[in-house]
């Protein structure tokens, strides 16, 4: 997960945001392959956020974050990473974005969340060096 420097917001507590790997999907098409989606499993993933108070930032790029491959195919694929954040920093942070990165090296997309991108990045152009810079 790469942020860029986030700006000051007042008051700072109000505004939260949440990236990680959460290890879980929300809807069928954030998962390609593998075992069956859980209908039962996903509700209770975005439960969770609303209890919460949170939105799941809507990500360019990459429609799948991880990858499982096996003898060098592609087996499964999972949109598990995302930053969440909560209505305050929404309305605070209009031009925030979330950008799902190529696939280099890990079996992971690096996720960019960025504060104030007006226009996304050309993905086909960042390399491998690019990303370390951004870390």
């Amino acid at each position: 997960m790469v942020l860029d420097k986030p700006p000051e917001l007042d008051p700072p507590e109000s505004s939260s945001f949440y990236p990680g790997d959460f290890n879980d999907i929300a809807r069928v098409e954030e998962k390609s392959g593998g075992s069956l989606f859980s209908v039962n499993r996903a509700p209770k993933f975005m439960d969770r956020w609303e209890e919460c108070g949170l939105l799941d930032m809507v990500a360019i790029g990459a429609r799948f974050t991880w990858v499982w491959k096996m003898n060098g195919k592609v087996v499964i694929r999972e949109r598990l990473d995302r930053v969440l954040i909560n209505c305050h920093a929404q309305e605070k942070l209009p031009e925030a974005k979330t950008v799902n990165l190529p696939c280099l090296s890990s079996n992971h997309h690096p996720v960019l969340f960025h504060f104030s991108m007006t226009t996304p990045p050309c993905l086909s152009k960042i390399s491998h060096s690019d990303i370390k810079r951004l870390r």
